[in-house]
């Protein structure tokens, strides 16, 4: 998905509908007062509340839209919708539709859900090839965009989203089975609020880029289940928060199965239930990022790794996990073989999916990349890389053979175990 910069000129054009082929528009209207709209700059027609317009279109049709509500919706399943029989493009702003005269300088939404829904299931919408549709708001309100584009299988770009303080699921589902977007748009915010990314490109199977996530604090379920299924994913963003709320990444790249490694996750303090089944699913993984927090919390890890079957690395520095079902199923489901470097401290790691996998070697980390072994689980002469991979062993690399670390010397003199 690209997002289009602000565009001066569509910011000062009203929310409007082009048609590609004759076909109708529908505007379901359940807010508290009309809408009007122009066709071909025509005589404003209306829309009264609770009620819904039908306009006939026929190909290069414009329909502009006008209102003067602060809300579009009261519920999930009372909420005005803008529907399309036939093929349209949608561009201009929708501030227009706050305010019909002054919209161009409208930035602020406080109608809970006030655009929530509005274009839901529109596989017909299409972007304009030069006109792009703006959402400048950069004051929000709670579930404001919620669902807004929910399915609009036919868009590829995505409106520009400036705000930099959001508000409670302000942007939860907005692109939900968005199968035609490819790169995410700018998500600039710092200030995050519960749930405002939540399910935000769940199903987007077009997405191949993510956007920048710049926030150091989170809330709680921030980014829950935000690239659920994004299977052309292959790189995750960075992560650079260190302060947690309860599940903030839960589910956040469940069943990405492009995904290759996990990003950097520099918190030390964990939440109750903050990476939650995070990557599971993940089939591509090979390689985990170093988990460095050295305390576990209720459900932190649950499900973390939960059937990423090609995993074959993890790093975990925990050296006390009695909080209550903190690894519960983490690696259930990974590669038979892999190498797993633990806290030389943690003396009490269980063996199986809820603590170290069976089969896999288990070495000391080391910040300095070379561990100790702790536990042999190689057998028979098969060797590792430090990334827990198997490997022919070349003498130039180290390797892990039956639990020995085999240190690479001069061709000459063959291959050494170190003691």
């Amino acid at each position: 998905m690209v997002a289009w910069a602000q565009n001066d000129d569509m910011l000062s054009t009203p929310l409007t509908l082009e048609a590609i082929e004759a076909g109708e528009i529908t505007f379901k209207n359940v807010a508290d007062g009309p809408v009007s709209y122009r066709v071909n700059s025509g005589d404003a027609l209306t829309i009264d509340s609770k009620t819904t317009g039908i306009i006939a279109i026929n190909a290069g049709d414009k329909v502009a839209f006008y209102g003067d509500n602060l809300q579009y919706a009261s519920s999930d399943i009372s909420s005005s919708r803008i529907s399309v029989s036939s093929y349209c493009y949608v561009y201009g702003n929708v501030m227009s539709l706050i305010s019909s005269t002054d919209f161009v300088n409208a930035k602020t939404l406080t109608g809970r859900m006030v655009f929530c829904q509005l274009f839901i299931s529109n596989a017909r919408l299409r972007n304009h090839p030069t006109k792009t549709l703006e959402l400048p708001a950069t004051t929000l309100a709670e579930y404001c965009y919620y669902g807004m584009f929910f399915g609009c299988t036919g868009l590829t770009k995505a409106p520009t989203l400036p705000a930099t303080k959001l508000a409670e699921a302000c942007y939860s589902n907005m692109f939900y089975g968005c199968t035609g977007l490819t790169e995410a748009p700018a998500l600039p915010a710092t200030t995050l609020d519960v749930g405002c990314y939540s399910y935000m490109f769940d199903a987007c199977t077009g997405l191949t880029k993510a956007p920048t996530l710049p926030a150091t604090t989170l809330a709680e379920r921030c980014y829950g289940d935000m690239f659920y299924g994004c299977t052309g994913l292959t790189e995750a963003p960075a992560l650079p928060a260190t302060t947690l709320e309860k599940n903030s990444y839960c589910n956040m790249f469940y069943r990405c199965t492009g995904l290759t490694k996990t990003p950097a996750l520099p918190a030390t303090t964990l939440a109750e239930g903050c990476y939650a089944y995070m990557f599971s699913n993940c089939t591509g993984l090979i390689e985990a990022s170093k988990l460095p927090a050295t305390t576990l919390v209720h459900e932190c890890y649950k499900g973390m790794f939960y059937d990423c079957t090609n995993l074959r690395s993890i790093t975990c520095l925990a050296a006390d996990r009695q909080a209550s079902n903190s690894t519960d199923d983490w690696l259930k489901g990974i590669a038979p073989e892999g190498t797993f470097f633990k806290n030389p401290s943690m003396k009490d790691w269980p063996t199986g999916a809820n603590g170290i996998p069976e089969n896999w070697t288990v070495e000391n980390y080391d910040p300095t990349g070379i561990g100790t072994t702790t536990a042999a689980k190689a057998k028979g002469g098969k060797a590792f890389n430090l990334r827990g991979m198997k490997t022919t062993g070349g003498k130039r690399e180290l390797r892990i053979v039956n639990g020995k670390k085999m240190m690479p010397i001069p061709q000459s003199q063959g291959t050494r175990a170190e003691q």
